[in-house]
């Protein structure tokens, strides 16, 4: 039987620009990046010239912003399509994601997850390569309240997180001190949003991606949600699920004919004080050939973020650790992992 044509879609984790030297930041890995049919990335700041950022932002947060000449780097990436869902897209304010929007549409840069009003954030983007269409969607569950969008405010598409406690009373007395459970539950309502937006994406589509901004900054390990989510995902119809926003690597998992990458770090991003969070500069390039109906291959290129700044290919030392490091993660979650000596490379096994 013929092969069916295939694309392959190449997705990275969190970038953030603040440099004055533009030269192709991308240069170490440029092969990488243009071997593929469609390109994802997580932009995880507002380009602006609005100087104060929002009144408290500061004090409990690094607030980020880029200049607007950044705008450039972002572009020589060649991303097809450039989640805005993030819990600092608003940190300058609505004004801020308005100019950013505008930069964006104005350069033909496709953007999904925030928006003018709560319907653009919504709003899908389709796009086809050798034949398949591929549907993308963003979401944030890691944000502040007010940077839900509205029908009327600027803001992010919401996937709402209710977090409870559980002490264990009936062996308080017997462990003073021990820490309650802590339970994530999505929200029914904007669960519900999503499973509709997918449903009437995938009448348009071969393929739903679905980007979340999820998880807890510097751990590996995932919450709760994280899985309950990335499942009810793909059970609603979606290909593949996309997470971001934990500065670390998370787990693979293959779920029923999906594939859900809980965790691909950051890629490039230039705040070098991420060191002092104890992040760590280890991360991938996920690249996922598919054909019009299923998921073909799913292979992780391990690269290091180079003073978290400058992508780079490893050494064979360094990925041979990021495939045992994703091997630990993944394995509790019943996924398959296999080391290809010859390229450096992780597939998953389908």
């Amino acid at each position: 039987m013929e092969k069916k044509q295939t694309a392959r879609l190449l997705a990275v984790g969190d970038i953030y620009f603040n440099r004055t030297d533009l030269e192709s930041p991308y240069q170490d890995i440029e092969k990488l990046l243009y071997k593929v049919d469609v390109r994802f990335c997580n932009y995880e700041a507002a380009f602006t010239s609005v100087e104060r950022p929002l009144p408290g932002r500061a004090l409990s947060n690094i607030p980020l912003k880029s200049p607007m000449s950044n705008i450039r780097a972002l572009e020589d990436g060649h991303f097809d399509f450039i989640s805005l869902a993030n819990n600092h897209i608003l940190d300058y304010g609505t004004n801020a994601l308005e100019e950013t929007l505008a930069a964006f549409e104005e350069r033909c840069m496709v953007f999904g997850g925030a928006g003018r009003t709560i319907e653009q954030a919504l709003n899908p983007t389709v796009i086809k390569r050798q034949g398949i269409s591929f549907g993308f969607l963003a979401f944030a569950a890691a944000f502040p309240p007010s940077y839900t969008a509205t029908s009327s405010q600027a803001g992010i598409a919401p996937i709402r997180i209710h977090t409870s406690y559980a002490p264990d009373f009936a062996r308080e007395a017997e462990h003073p001190g021990r820490l309650p459970a802590i339970i994530t539950a999505v929200d029914v309502n904007d669960i519900a949003t999503m499973e509709d937006a997918v449903c009437n994406l995938k009448r348009r589509a071969d393929h739903v991606i679905v980007s979340y901004h999820w998880g807890v900054p510097g751990r590996h390990d995932l919450v709760d949600y994280q899985r309950s989510l990335g499942h009810a995902t793909i059970d609603a119809g979606a290909s593949i699920v996309l997470g971001h926003h934990a500065h670390n690597l998370q787990a693979v998992e293959a779920y029923k004919q999906g594939v859900i990458i809980y965790g691909l770090s950051q890629f490039i991003f230039d705040l070098p004080a991420l060191r002092d969070y104890g992040f760590s500069e280890e991360t991938v390039a996920a690249i996922i050939e598919l054909n019009d109906s299923e998921i073909f291959s799913v292979t992780m290129v391990p690269l290091i973020a180079e003073g978290f700044s400058t992508p780079r290919l490893p050494s064979s030392e360094e990925a041979e650790h990021i495939f045992e490091l994703l091997r630990q993660l993944s394995d509790p979650l019943g996924t398959e992992l296999s080391w290809n000596a010859d390229d450096y490379t992780i597939s998953l096994r389908l």
